[in-house]
């Protein structure tokens, strides 16, 4: 069985000078296994990837889907809590091309992506290295996969409403404070809040969430 493979995929079939387009490493899972996000929680390694693009090209930090909470149940009164993804996930950069560069060339990416997947045994840790080669032309061109990517972006952390929160930390405590813009639906009272740095936060905490009028304050111990 192969727990997990990955494909490096865009969403132009064709680039022009100058352009901005999207490139995601498409993460597919079998049933029952898991991958971990950047902060994988109390088991499991972080997913990284590590992009290498042409010169003079820009590319963004890789925005990653929102994880699934993962509940271990070790023994009656001991439970690990990861952050995971099954099934599929995007993992998406947007990518900058220089006006500079020559139409009828071709633009040539690669993504090393650090993994380790986990079902009732994890397997160990992985790098796969992944390759795609783009067309430049006079005027870009959808390809297959921009649906797919597109929706995965809208439903994913860059599609993602931002709330500005200001931080105040305690001895026990780390509390978040912001306002919810009038465009934006309150967050759910279970919502977490999940940090991209291990070990800031237990995964595990009880945190609890309060919303009164438009303002929100979550507090994590």
């Amino acid at each position: 069985e192969n727990p997990a493979s990955f494909k490096l995929i865009s969403d132009r079939a064709a680039v022009s000078p100058g352009s901005t387009f999207r490139l995601s490493v498409k993460a597919n899972m079998s049933p029952g296994w898991h991958i971990y996000w950047i902060n994988p929680g109390e088991t499991g390694l972080p997913t990284k990837i590590k992009w290498e693009i042409p010169q003079g090209c820009s590319v963004s930090n890789t925005y990653y889907p929102v994880p699934h909470r993962y509940v271990q149940k070790i023994t009656e009164n001991l439970s690990m809590v990861s952050h995971t993804f099954e099934g599929e996930a995007f993992f998406t950069v947007e990518v900058t091309v220089p006006q500079s560069i020559p139409v009828d060339s071709e633009l040539i990416v690669s993504a090393d992506v650090d993994w380790q997947a986990c079902k009732e045994i994890c397997t160990p840790p992985t790098t796969t290295i992944l390759n795609i080669s783009i067309p430049v032309e006079a005027e870009d061109a959808d390809s297959p996969s921009a649906e797919a990517i597109r929706a995965a972006w809208q439903k994913g952390q860059g599609g993602s409403p931002q709330i500005k929160v200001s931080v105040k930390k305690t001895e026990k405590s780390l509390q978040l404070k912001g306002v919810i813009p009038n465009a934006v639906k309150p967050p759910a009272a279970d919502a977490r809040f999940l940090p991209s740095g291990s070990g800031q936060v237990p995964a595990g905490s009880q945190q609890t969430i309060h919303i009164e009028g438009d303002v929100l304050t979550l507090t994590a111990p």
